[in-house]
């Protein structure tokens, strides 16, 4: 194993960096030097996407990177000549839940795992395996959006994924579904309708909502296991448009570090900086969130700098392509961390914009269900409903995906069925009698999101530009911006759907 030590100077950040290389008691000093960002066709990146978390002040002149990397550059595919970029993560590393290395090292008996398998270590790897499928809960159970934490997980794939006999899935799941006795590890509900529904799970109590730890595999048959789950990961990502866009975007970034985000943060919150969903910024300042008198209308400094460690250290997550259900949405590191520390990278040293549709997925009903308005905008609905704009935008993000009971107590709930009616009988209708039921419209809308961000991104690269992917929305270069709304609002003409870029 190699431990890369690299410092930079500040002024001269990337230009004639030191490289010690230390393997067992012998030291070799190489020095490399490195022009970033490198070629966009380039298959190695160098160290851009390692975050900083030191004690030095703001502007110090020296940052000190620390990487780890194995004596042999990692490919996942021996069939490929390309290397594994050293943006994402190591191939070892995984993300699982706060407080579960420690109960399935010392609480799950023995006997119990030797029964999964006789090397009680890989035994562990396996739980291990399993429980990181369950670690993205927590950041919509930070932002508020689900503080259940059930997820749907594939069957098919869990087995593949812990497969060292026909039955290991059967064994890990009882595992953690029966230890710690008092809490168990994991939930499921048991519930599968074949092609319709998998099973879905959730955290215990003691386990939700606690933080990720990175973790890094030790058994050949578990890191097999992993390396297996990646290339099918890669495999399938590679003919997708946006991921292949993600690549070359990567490549040209800055990531902020611990710092920078902590002093950001201070600003924001003098300013009285809120979300997208309404939610005020506060640290905790060690205080239980119970201290807060409304914390569920607050967003907490140090859960996002949570969240943004468990994306981005040792490197960023391989970006995964949602199923049906979300309409093959793109996730990565870049869209799953909170959008106010997202506001700090950087693309040629330059702070990235954020390019949106106005009023979106309400104009996507409004065509996928014929809606007998042409378009609709937030300040028509706010102004007709006589509700204020800011909890018309809100509603928004949400209202055409909620289960139709939920839909009635929406403050939205009474303009739609007034002005929208056979619309909104028409979407009823379908959340009530479909086999998916009320996702089923969530799904159609996501889908034709993913196409049309999809067709912009295509006319964009055609430009020899890549940009970050936010769902709905693209980053850029300040400079690209005009390019970028030109080809998002090509892309919504071509589906006829009337949103226009902002």
């Amino acid at each position: 194993m190699y431990t890369y030590t690299i410092t930079s100077s500040a002024k001269n950040k990337y230009n004639g960096i030191k490289v010690n290389t230390t393997e067992n008691t012998n030291t070799l000093n190489i020095s490399i030097t490195y022009s970033l960002p490198p070629n966009p066709q380039s298959t190695f990146y160098p160290f851009i996407n390692v975050v900083i978390d030191t004690n030095s002040n703001i502007g110090s002149d020296n940052l000190h990177y620390h990487w780890v990397i194995t004596n042999e550059q990692p490919q996942l595919n021996t069939q490929k000549s390309h290397n594994y970029p050293l943006f994402y993560a190591q191939q070892n590393i995984i993300r699982i839940p706060k407080k579960c290395k420690y109960a399935v090292m010392n609480l799950i008996p023995k006997m119990k795992l030797k029964r999964i398998h006789p090397d009680i270590l890989v035994a562990q790897e396996l739980c291990f395996l399993f429980l990181s499928q369950l670690s993205s809960t927590y950041y919509k159970f930070v932002d508020g959006s689900d503080l259940k934490g059930w997820k749907s997980l594939y069957s098919p794939y869990l087995r593949s994924l812990t497969h060292v006999k026909d039955n290991s899935y059967i064994l890990v799941r009882e595992a953690l579904e029966t230890y710690p006795k008092n809490d168990p590890m994991i939930e499921c509900d048991h519930n599968c309708i074949l092609g319709a529904k998998s099973y879905n799970y959730r955290l215990g109590s003691a386990f939700l909502g606690k933080g990720i730890d990175s973790y890094e595999l030790q058994t050949e048959v578990c890191c097999n296991l992993y390396k297996k789950k990646n290339e099918s990961l890669l495999a399938n990502v590679e003919s997708n448009t946006i991921y292949q866009n993600l690549l070359q975007f990567y490549s040209s970034i800055t990531l902020p570090n611990i710092d920078e985000i902590k002093y950001y943060a201070i600003e924001l919150t003098k300013q009285g900086y809120t979300s997208k969903k309404g939610k005020e910024l506060k640290f905790l300042n060690k205080h239980p969130k119970s201290y807060y008198k409304n914390p569920n209308k607050l967003t907490f400094v140090e859960d996002g700098i949570e969240i943004y460690k468990s994306l981005t250290e040792g490197g960023l997550i391989i970006p995964h392509i949602g199923d049906e259900k979300s309409g093959g949405r793109v996730t990565d590191s870049i869209n799953l961390m909170p959008s106010w520390i997202r506001q700090l990278i950087k693309i040629e040293g330059t702070p990235l914009v954020e390019c949106d549709f106005s009023c979106f997925h309400p104009n996507i009903a409004m065509t996928l269900y014929n809606g007998g308005a042409e378009y609709i905008t937030h300040q028509e609905v706010a102004e007709k409903a006589n509700i204020d704009i800011t909890i018309v935008k809100t509603e928004h993000l949400s209202f055409f995906n909620r289960h139709p009971k939920d839909m009635e107590k929406s403050p939205l709930f009474e303009y739609y069925y007034s002005n929208e009616n056979e619309m909104m009988k028409k979407i009823i209708k379908e959340k009530y009698e479909s086999k998916n039921k009320y996702k089923r419209t969530s799904m159609r809308m996501f889908k034709t999101e993913v196409e049309i961000i999809t067709e912009a991104i295509k006319v964009i690269n055609q430009n020899n530009i890549f940009v970050g992917y936010i769902y709905d929305a693209i980053l850029c270069h300040p400079k690209d911006l005009e390019i970028v709304k030109g080809a998002m609002l090509l892309a919504t003409s071509k589906y006829g759907i009337k949103s226009v870029p902002k």
